[in-house]
């Protein structure tokens, strides 16, 4: 038996329309003025909502830019966790990466686009800092997935 997952529902795909419009309010407000030329209600006045709507769907002004590339950050931990048999984790990572540049992945920084929003991320400390934060998590992922291999050994 197959088991089909529930399309979101009208109240979900309305909260997802409105986080979007959000987001993109906010980036193009930010890559245009800087991310520390831009407040949260100019943000909420570009988007068509409450300044309180915003800060319920994104805490934190970095949250506007972070919680879009969290997602493009890559699962390293994920591809030393699902290596090949008889595979090194070095060569794991290799492989994963070399997939990414390949294909020309977002988290690659290969893409169309890029120098824009990297422009805007490298003026603002706050932003480089909660990169730098995302960036720690997955190295701190990457770590326990080492421990692991070596706590099988």
């Amino acid at each position: 038996m197959t088991v089909m997952a529930e399309a979101p529902g009208l109240r979900e795909r309305k909260k997802q329309q409105t986080r979007a419009v959000i987001a993109r309010a906010a980036i193009a407000l930010f890559l245009e003025r800087g991310f520390d030329h831009v407040s949260i209600a100019e943000v909420a006045e570009a988007a068509g909502v409450a300044k309180m709507t915003v800060t319920n769907y994104f805490p934190t002004k970095e949250d506007l830019v972070i919680s879009a590339q969290v997602s493009l950050i890559p699962d390293l931990a994920g591809a030393v966790r699902g290596r090949a048999a008889g595979e090194s984790p070095v060569a794991a990572l290799h492989r994963f990466y070399r997939a990414g540049l390949d294909r020309r992945a977002e988290w690659t920084q290969l893409h169309d686009g890029v120098t824009p929003f990297a422009r805007m991320t490298l003026a603002s400390p706050t932003l480089i800092g909660a990169f730098a934060r995302a960036w720690g998590e997955v190295e701190v992922e990457l770590v326990r997935a080492f421990a692991e291999i070596e706590g099988d050994a």
